[in-house]
C-alpha cells in the first residue's frame, strides 16, 4: 500500500509538473502514506503550499493543522538548518494563528511572525520582512511588535506605500500597548497622508478603522461613527477584512451609545456575517457580546439567544474566548424558565465563576460580569457579586477609557447592591459625564447606574433627577429592557422615600412596568411590582 500511494505521488507530481503546487492538498495524501518510501521533504514542501492555499481562502484551521504537521514533519533539526524553510513554517504558523482571538494565542502569533521577520533581516530579505510587519494581526496585549515595526520603518522610503501601511501598524502600538493616543493620532494621521498622495486606499481603511477605536476609547460616538463607516466602505471595496471588522464592532457601539439601537444592530450583523466567512474568532465573539448585550438591553431575548447561538467556536483551544454561560442562567430568569430562588441562583452563578480563578487570557475575561451584576441587584444577594471576575481594565489609561467606564458600571451595580458607600462615590465620579444612552458590555444604562450609586449614598434627590432621565432616554431609544429596570427600581425608590406625591408617581411608573414587563415576558419583575403594589394597599 504505501508503494502504491508512491508511485501515485510521483506520477502526479510528474503530471502535474510546473503546477504541481496548485494540487498540493491531493499531493498531500500521498505523500503522506509514503513518507516512510519517499522520506519528508517533498511532503513538507506540499504540506506548506496547502496552508498558504488554505489561507487564501479564510481557512485558518485547516492553514493551521497543515503549518503544524509541516513543522512536525521536517523536525526541529531541519528547520534549525535552513532558514527559507524556517521562514515558511512560522510565517503560515503565525498568518494562521493571526485570527485567534485570546492573547495567549494572539502572542504565539506574532512569536512565529517575528521569527520570520528576523530570518528575513539576516537574509537581507528587506521586502519580505516588512511584508511581516505588516501582518494585520491584532497587536493589542502582545509584547515584542512595537520595536519591530520602528525597525521595519527605517527598511523604506518615508513616503512609500510600504511606510503607510507600517505607520497604521505603529500607531495601534501607541494606542493599544502604550497607551498614547496623542503618538497614535500622528502616526495614523501620516498613514492617511499617505493613502491619498499614492492613491491607496487600504491604507486610509486600516488608519480610519484605528481611528474610530481611538474615538471609541475617547468616548466620541460621533468620530467613531464617522471614521467607521468610512473605513468599512473602503475595506469592501479594497477587499480588507481586518479593517472592516475592526471598524464595524467600533462604529456599532457608536451607534447603541448615540441610541441608535437598530443601526447599532444592522452594523453588529453585517460584521458576524464577515467574521464567520473570514474566520475572525475574536471579532465573531466580540460582535456576539455586543449583540447579546444590546438584545437583553432591548427586550429581544429571541434575538439575544440567536446571537448567544452563534458563541459555539469550532477549536477548542477557543474555548475561554466565548461568552460564559452566565447569559443563559440570566436569560432563563429573567423570563421566569427556572424558579426566582435567590440561593439557587447564587449556587449557580458560583459554579459557573468560582472565586479566585485566573481565566484572565482574553478581553472576555470578564464578559460575565455584566449577568452577575445585574441577577446580585434583582436578588439581593451580596454573595453573588463576590463572583464578579478580575477586572482587567479597571486601571487602564486616562486615555483608554470606554471599556473602563463598563467595569466601572457593573462594579457600581454590585456596589450599589452591597451598599459600600466609598465604593459608590468613588464609581460615581469615574463615570461621571458618560453620556451613552445604553452599554451593551454592562448591560445598562450610565443614567441607571448613577442613580443606585447616588441611592446608596443616600441621595434621594440625586438619584430621582437619574432615573429619571434614564426613563426618558431608554424609552426615546427603545431600549426596552432597560426601560422596564428603571421603571421598575425608580418606583421602588420613590416608594421607600415616600415624600408627597411619590406615591402617586410611583404608581404611574408601576403600571408602565407591569404593562411593559408582561409584554416582554420579564416574569421576576411583574411579581415583584405587583407583590410590592399589594403590600400597600393591603
Amino acid at each position: 500500500r504505501v508503494r502504491i500511494h508512491a508511485r501515485i505521488a510521483e506520477t502526479l507530481e510528474r503530471l502535474y509538473a510546473d503546477e504541481a503546487e496548485d494540487h498540493a492538498a491531493k499531493l498531500v495524501v500521498h505523500f503522506s502514506e509514503a513518507e516512510t518510501v519517499l522520506g519528508t521533504d517533498r511532503l513538507v514542501k506540499y504540506l506548506i503550499a496547502a496552508g498558504n492555499a488554505e489561507l487564501a481562502a479564510y481557512a485558518h484551521d485547516s492553514a493551521l493543522e497543515l503549518f503544524e504537521r509541516a513543522k512536525s514533519a521536517a523536525g526541529d533539526d531541519r528547520i534549525a538548518g535552513d532558514s527559507g524553510l524556517s521562514v515558511s513554517i512560522h510565517t503560515g504558523l503565525g498568518r494562521a494563528r493571526a485570527v485567534r482571538g485570546a492573547v495567549i494565542q494572539r502572542q504565539a502569533a506574532w512569536d512565529d511572525l517575528q521569527i520570520a521577520y528576523r530570518l528575513h533581516v539576516e537574509r537581507g530579505e528587506l521586502e519580505d520582512a516588512v511584508r511581516i510587519a505588516t501582518n494585520p494581526l491584532t497587536l493589542g496585549g502582545l509584547v515584542g511588535p512595537t520595536e519591530v515595526i520602528q525597525e521595519a520603518l527605517s527598511f523604506v522610503p518615508e513616503d512609500s506605500v510600504e511606510a503607510g501601511w507600517l505607520w497604521t501598524r505603529y500607531g495601534t502600538c501607541l494606542m493599544d500597548n502604550e497607551q498614547d493616543f496623542p503618538a497614535a493620532d500622528e502616526a495614523f494621521a501620516k498613514a492617511e497622508m499617505i493613502a491619498r498622495d499614492t492613491g491607496e486606499p487600504g491604507i486610509e481603511a486600516r488608519a480610519n478603522a484605528h481611528m474610530c477605536q481611538i474615538s471609541f476609547h475617547r468616548l466620541d460616538s460621533d468620530a467613531a461613527i464617522h471614521h467607521g463607516e468610512l473605513a468599512w466602505r473602503l475595506a469592501d471595496e479594497g477587499n480588507d477584512p481586518p479593517s472592516a471588522l475592526r471598524s464595524q464592532i467600533f462604529c456599532a457601539s457608536g451607534y447603541f451609545h448615540n441610541g441608535d439601537i437598530e443601526k447599532a444592530f444592522e452594523v453588529l450583523d453585517r460584521n458576524i456575517e464577515l467574521a464567520q466567512a473570514t474566520g475572525g474568532s475574536g471579532w465573531l465573539v466580540g460582535s456576539v457580546w455586543h449583540g447579546v448585550g444590546l438584545a437583553l438591553c432591548t427586550g429581544d431575548w429571541d434575538r439575544a439567544r440567536a446571537y448567544y447561538a452563534i458563541n459555539v467556536l469550532n477549536d477548542e483551544d477557543d474555548g475561554l474566548y466565548q461568552l460564559p454561560p452566565l447569559y443563559n442562567l440570566l436569560l432563563e430568569t429573567l423570563l421566569g424558565e427556572r424558579p426566582f430562588v435567590p440561593q439557587e441562583i447564587a449556587e449557580n452563578v458560583a459554579a459557573l465563576n468560582p472565586v479566585g480563578v485566573d481565566i484572565d487570557l482574553s478581553f472576555f475575561s470578564w464578559a460575565g460580569n455584566a449577568p452577575i451584576a445585574i441577577l446580585s441587584m434583582m436578588t439581593g444577594s451580596d454573595h453573588i457579586g463576590r463572583h464578579l471576575s478580575p477586572s482587567r481594565y479597571w486601571a487602564y489609561s486616562e486615555t483608554h477609557r470606554s471599556w473602563p467606564i463598563s467595569e466601572h458600571m457593573v462594579q457600581g451595580i454590585v456596589a450599589a447592591s452591597a451598599g459600600d458607600a466609598s465604593a459608590c462615590d468613588e464609581i460615581y465620579e469615574a463615570i461621571k459625564g458618560v453620556d451613552w444612552v445604553v452599554d451593551a458590555m454592562a448591560i445598562a444604562s450610565p443614567e441607571r447606574v448613577r442613580a443606585h450609586l447616588k441611592l446608596a449614598v443616600g441621595d434621594s434627590v440625586a438619584a430621582e433627577g437619574h432615573f429619571a432621565n434614564a426613563v426618558e432616554q431608554t424609552r426615546k431609544a427603545g431600549a426596552r429592557g432597560e426601560l422596564a429596570w428603571s421603571l421598575l427600581y425608580f418606583s421602588e425608590m420613590l416608594l421607600d422615600r415616600d415624600k408627597p406625591g411619590d406615591r402617586e408617581r410611583a404608581e404611574e411608573l408601576q403600571d408602565e412596568a407591569i404593562a411593559l414587563t408582561r409584554e416582554l415576558g420579564m416574569v421576576p419583575l411583574t411579581e415583584r411590582i405587583l407583590a410590592r403594589r399589594q403590600i400597600l394597599r393591603a
